[in-house]
């Protein structure tokens, strides 16, 4: 565990929310996107007409991580091994394409809430955004790790920062980098126990 140079007993952010309110809506990115550990097909059916694959295909994926539409999606130009065709349920074993990256429009949840108020500090308890754990670090490659990310967790939510903070020692599967604004699927990542 990387520990702060404060205590850390307890995490704590420091301020009341101005009464800025987050963003309605942010921009998430997926690289590689995967559903039942295949990559997903770009094309929702077996057939693969024009009008299911592509951006229906996107979209499909981005209201399966309770998102609501696909901003942007880039198609594969390599195989990358079986697929899932996500509207017939069914795995295609070749031929088919997949994504190299979907960016998703989701609203940001109301339930991104502090898990207590005392006096003019906020304690946020395993921090969470769009139902990922928010990473250790703020970008990919543990940039900026620690206090920078716990600020710009504070910030977002119109606090002044951070000023005590834990890591959570458990590796998890995803989290969200909150200082790029998308998901690592890395099986290494640390979170936050407490901000």
């Amino acid at each position: 565990m990387r520990d702060a140079a404060f205590d850390t007993s307890a995490l704590v952010v420091d301020g009341i929310p101005s009464g800025q309110e987050p963003p309605a809506t942010v921009n998430v990115d997926y690289p590689f996107p995967y559903i039942n550990g295949h990559p997903i097909d770009s094309c929702l059916s077996v057939l693969g007409t024009s009008g299911d694959c592509g951006r229906m295909a996107a979209d499909f994926f981005c209201r399966f991580q309770n998102c609501e539409a696909a901003v942007s999606f880039q198609e594969s130009s390599s195989d990358r091994g079986p697929t899932w065709i996500a509207g017939d349920e069914t795995i295609r074993d070749a031929g088919g394409k997949s994504f190299d990256n979907i960016t998703c429009q989701c609203s940001v949840p109301n339930s991104i809430a502090p898990g207590s108020i005392n006096g003019n500090q906020i304690i946020y308890e395993s921090p969470r955004i769009l139902n990922h754990p928010v990473d250790f670090c703020l970008e990919k490659n543990n940039v900026a790790c620690g206090k920078p990310a716990a600020d710009a967790f504070c910030e977002s939510f119109g606090n002044s920062g951070s000023t005590r903070f834990v890591e959570d020692p458990r590796p998890t599967l995803t989290t969200w980098l909150i200082g790029d604004h998308s998901v690592s699927e890395a099986p290494d990542r640390h979170s936050f126990r407490y901000v």
